[in-house]
């Protein structure tokens, strides 16, 4: 319902549609959810206004209202988008040297466990990888990583920039309360302004060089639970942070499995 004609409906509508064009520019990217103060902070309008336009928005399926929660609805394109990035994500592993020629990838479950994903997900992105003669899927056995991973380049490394302030110092409490923080914000998928991705994930990544500090890296053959752990790890916190929001906040709950792991 909108406001009464001739007060406020003008500005609703307005609104409504500086809303829609951020979905069809990708601001806010479909399955993320939209909180009223975020989008009216983000759009320099009036809170309550931002959601009389929410429920015409929702009325007309631009929106989707489910409980307490008001999203962009996710599509096909949104889940496929996640699938390519998991099989980006493990074939970058495999060229880094995680996952070297004849050894095996974690089964199914445990990468829908390290990537904080759905099992249709870890099936699709496990069916490009075969397709491409990385890996060899196995009945009831962890998929085998072939030949051809070998020949796989690795991919560029994010380190930090030059002049960044060093960090502190952090607590245990600290870590968790970050890690936390990256699982929820990944399941709830706020809207997150680019910066906001940004320092968060940057954060977790000075947790993680800190806690790798006690943890060597050490050869593939024979590493124990915890020194997989710790490549897993650090080869996490080197990849590049994605620019789409969605996938930012995805990387950074990966981030922080990894570094959960480290605990």
């Amino acid at each position: 319902m909108s406001a009464p004609a001739g007060t406020t409906a003008p500005l609703v509508a307005e609104i409504g549609a500086r809303i829609t064009a951020a979905i069809d520019s990708g601001r806010y990217q479909p399955g993320v959810s939209l909180a009223a103060g975020v989008v009216a902070a983000d759009l320099q309008a009036p809170v309550a206004l931002v959601r009389l336009a929410f429920t015409d928005l929702t009325f007309t399926g631009v929106l989707k209202r489910s409980g307490k929660r008001t999203s962009v609805p996710a599509t096909g394109d949104e889940e496929a988008v996640r699938t390519q990035y998991l099989a980006a994500r493990l074939r970058a592993q495999m060229a880094h040297g995680l996952y070297p020629p004849g050894s095996t990838l974690p089964t199914g479950p445990e990468v829908a466990r390290l990537f904080v994903t759905a099992d249709p997900v870890v099936r699709g992105a496990l069916g490009i990888l075969e397709k491409d003669g990385l890996i060899y899927r196995r009945p009831a056995r962890p998929p085998l990583v072939l030949e051809a991973a070998g020949l796989l380049s690795p991919s560029p490394r994010s380190t930090p920039p030059v002049g960044e302030p060093a960090q502190g110092r952090f607590s245990v409490l600290q870590i968790q309360t970050s890690v936390a923080a990256a699982y929820a914000r990944w399941h709830k998928r706020p809207y997150v302004p680019a910066a906001a991705a940004v320092r968060e994930w940057q954060q977790l990544r000075a947790m993680a060089r800190q806690l790798l500090k006690n943890h060597p890296a050490s050869p593939h053959a024979g590493r124990s639970l915890r020194a997989a752990a710790a490549a897993r790890a650090r080869e996490v916190e080197s990849a590049p942070l994605p620019e789409m929001t969605l996938l930012a906040l995805w990387h950074t709950a990966c981030l922080a499995a990894a570094v959960g792991e480290l605990l």
